[in-house]
């Protein structure tokens, strides 16, 4: 506050040390803005890379899932073959 108050009674003209005030805090506005924008993105980006591994790991189980039958239909006849 005593910046503000020196500033303002000083040589420079208060229209100027507003307009250079308000300035600042847009020009901080648009930082925080594209920081944020930044930010989200780099989030979605994790959401979109966590959703792309879900679905290649439910793939592989699903895989997994048929050899598995196909391995258990196998076993199950040949164990059936041999009572014969």
């Amino acid at each position: 506050m005593k910046y503000v108050v020196a500033r303002l009674a000083g040589t420079d003209d208060i229209h100027s040390f507003i307009s250079q005030y308000y300035g600042d805090i847009e020009r901080y506005n648009k930082l925080l803005e594209r920081k944020s924008n930044v930010t989200e993105y780099h989030v979605d980006k994790v959401i979109r890379s966590v959703g792309v591994a879900l679905a290649d790991n439910k793939l592989r189980l699903q895989e997994l899932e048929k050899r598995i039958q196909e391995l258990e239909a196998t076993i199950g006849g040949n164990a059936h073959d041999r009572s014969k």
